[in-house]
């Protein structure tokens, strides 16, 4: 039993640095695929790419937001058991019921997308809603795989099959992009081309989880047909529903999000491109950092779901409030210095990107979204908590109580002429902070353990003010100069060092912490050396 549970360990840990460097890839090709895109068809053409994708975005979270979750949890659950073949059953089963649920979001999508585009205020964002439409059949087949995977422990599967994802979007998107400038077409179609790549790459990116899951849906089971899927279904459903409202909640509000922003700027006397312009703006520089410096927390909440819930099954809440003070300081190690980043080199980051005209403008966005960095972890982290102790609603509830403060707060400010399209990320910043409020008060309700790593989150704090400010000294003392690129990147390298040297000095983790990490090292490389032998 001991060499079962140290081999699942093994395979939970190596699956999470499989899927931390794929998701750190992914979200560079994905943050570095923009750059050029931005500059092929300026920042109207990046309205009707990002209208199109954020009504992608809450359909792909209808489809994938608790379902893959739930598949896996049900495979791991009847792998324990020793049972295969119904693992196999609930593969098959769910995955011919969300290739239906699939063809009919996409038929959908296909039919309605005009209406659905001038609905949101961006009439001619509808070509691009089109060109969308299908990845939506193969996210939602794709979904079951990599759950069913998942739940087999086959990390390196869905590594693969993201990153390939993250490759051919770069290179279709680009290429289609590039096809559409010179053939003269007009940014509305070249958009729709240009996110059309997208929808290639999703097929792409299902067909190679497909090739990993053949053997296991070329099987033939005994099927009890009726009673047995209608039970599958129901167990699957009992646990997908709730975790797909709340990730649904997030997608509904950029939805919303979207639509007001579109429209409170049109009320303002701007013409519909330049209201487009401005969401593209913001959609295309300032809200992709905020999601590349929280995409490192995936892997954290993969590995602290299966531990929080064990605990809390055995009420050993010393353990569970043990484990949540760790992730809770992981997460803090890395999100406190990048919203102090943000903070203090947000100019210099998005110049260092973009065009200096848009830059600019988005400068001011990000400054005021920076906060969102830990308000944006911290709430992920605590909601996976919550749903790990069987609390998914309450992860919900705080969910549309910031969705519900975001709306308001959204309507409010972007009406205002001299706050504007300010008024996005203001009120996206105070929707996270609401909600993570509300979600660290219902886990201290559940466990009654308080996340009470007050004098670590201090030392990680000063150290990233000190690191940073430290910086920002120093590029400032510098002054500006032609190699403005190298200047800021020899300041970022030694913000980063002295961050490092700080952490080691004042022991922000523990040295047997440090021991433990090292011992895994250790025993991957000795795994690597006898494949190899």
């Amino acid at each position: 039993m001991s060499k079962n549970l140290e081999k699942n360990r093994d395979k939970a840990a190596k699956g999470a640095v499989y899927l931390t460097l794929s998701v750190l890839i992914v979200k560079i090709i994905g943050f570095v695929y923009k750059l050029p895109i931005s500059y092929l068809i300026g920042d109207e053409g990046m309205g009707y790419f990002n209208t199109a994708y954020t009504v992608f975005s809450f359909f792909y979270l209808i489809c994938t937001g608790g379902v893959p979750k739930a598949v896996s949890l049900l495979v791991a659950e009847e792998s324990g058991k020793g049972s295969d073949e119904r693992g196999v059953k609930i593969l098959s089963y769910t995955v011919r019921l969300f290739s239906v649920i699939g063809a009919i979001l996409t038929l959908v999508l296909l039919l309605f997308a005009n209406p659905i585009a001038a609905l949101i205020g961006n009439s001619l964002a509808g070509f691009s809603l089109v060109c969308i439409a299908p990845s939506l059949l193969f996210v939602a087949s794709g979904g079951v795989l990599r759950g069913y995977l998942n739940g087999k422990m086959k990390l390196s599967a869905v590594a693969v099959s993201s990153l390939l994802e993250g490759v051919f979007k770069f290179i279709l998107g680009l290429s289609f992009a590039i096809l559409g400038v010179r053939l003269g077409f007009s940014v509305p179609i070249i958009s729709g081309l240009t996110i059309l790549g997208i929808s290639i790459s999703s097929f792409i990116s299902t067909f190679i989880l497909y090739l990993y899951c053949r053997k296991s849906l070329a099987k033939r089971t005994e099927e009890k047909y009726s009673d047995e899927r209608a039970n599958i279904l129901r167990a699957l459903f009992k646990i997908a529903l709730p975790i797909t409202m709340s990730t649904a909640v997030s997608g509904l509000s950029s939805m919303i999000d979207l639509s007001l922003i579109m429209r409170r700027l049109l009320s303002l006397g701007l013409s519909e491109p330049e209201a487009g312009a401005l969401y593209g703006n913001y959609t295309t520089l300032a809200l992709p950092l905020l999601s590349f410096a929280t995409s490192l927390l995936v892997p954290i909440c993969t590995a602290c779901a299966p531990l929080i819930a064990s605990d809390f099954a055995k009420r050993d809440f010393n353990s569970v409030k043990e484990n949540a003070e760790k992730f809770f300081k992981a997460t803090a190690f890395f999100a406190i210095p990048a919203s102090l980043g943000f903070l203090f080199f947000g100019e210099e980051i998005l110049l260092l990107l973009f065009e200096d005209s848009s830059a600019k403008i988005a400068a001011p966005m990000l400054f005021a979204l920076s906060p969102s960095v830990v308000f944006l972890s911290v709430l992920t982290l605590v909601n996976t908590f919550l749903e790990a102790i069987g609390r998914t609603k309450s992860a919900l509830f705080s969910m549309v109580i910031g969705c519900g403060v975001k709306v308001i707060l959204s309507y409010i400010l972007l009406g205002n002429d001299e706050v504007s399209i300010l008024g996005a990320p203001i009120s996206t910043t105070v929707s996270y902070a609401v909600s993570m409020l509300i979600s660290v008060l219902i886990f201290y309700k559940s466990t009654g353990c308080l996340i009470t790593a007050q004098r670590s989150l201090f030392k990680i704090g000063l150290i990233s003010l000190v690191s940073v400010s430290s910086a920002r000294a120093l590029y400032l003392a510098i002054g500006e100069r032609e190699n403005f690129s190298l200047d800021f990147i020899f300041c970022v390298f030694l913000c980063v060092a002295v961050y490092l040297f700080l952490s080691m000095l004042f022991e922000i983790f523990e040295p047997k912490t440090t021991e433990n990490m090292s011992n895994m090292t250790k025993n991957s490389m000795n795994n690597w050396k006898k494949s190899r032998n």
